[in-house]
């Protein structure tokens, strides 16, 4: 895959689907690469998932303890070096917590929780460098070299994909 930025395709690579009794379920579908690495999608109710993460007033706004403490819980309980929450906006991830890391909002195309908010339950990549989707990510194979993310959506009361609480 050619790491041009200008290099955007389509092409079928197996996603895991949901887990059953018999293990993963592998099943495929079409999605797009970019700069070598898989580009999230975007939610069916992306404008109204918009409008209500505004209504919630909490982007770009400073750090607050009531969140950088449940950030703190998640790293030391799951044993972790970063925790997270993080808000999807329409091009960008905003980190309205950061513990472990600098927090730096990045482009949405470039975020992990970018393809959590997508899921059902839990998103999980075990090994960033084994799994093709991100193993050219550059996030991945430069600073701060992630190895494995999981992330869980936050959702409002509606059941609205807001962003996510990801452990790296």
């Amino acid at each position: 895959i050619s790491s041009a930025a200008s290099d955007v395709y389509k092409r079928q690579i197996p996603v895991v689907g949901e887990l059953d009794t018999n293990g993963r379920e592998e099943m495929s579908c079409e999605v797009q690469i970019a700069d070598g690495f898989l580009q999230p999608g975007v939610p069916d109710n992306e404008s109204e998932r918009l409008e209500a993460l505004r209504a919630l007033d909490l982007l770009d706004t400073p750090p607050e303890d009531r969140f950088d403490r449940i950030g703190q819980i998640a790293r030391t309980m799951f044993d972790v070096p970063v925790a997270l929450i993080t808000l999807i906006d329409k091009d960008r991830q905003f980190m309205k917590s950061s513990c472990g890391i600098p927090a730096e909002n990045i482009p949405r195309n470039m975020a992990f929780c970018a393809h959590a908010i997508l899921q059902d339950g839990i998103f999980e990549v075990p090994d960033m460098h084994l799994d093709d989707r991100f193993s050219a990510h550059p996030l991945v194979i430069g600073p701060p070299h992630v190895r494995y993310y999981v992330g869980a959506v936050i959702r409002d009361l509606c059941g609205l994909a807001m962003g996510t609480l990801c452990l790296l």
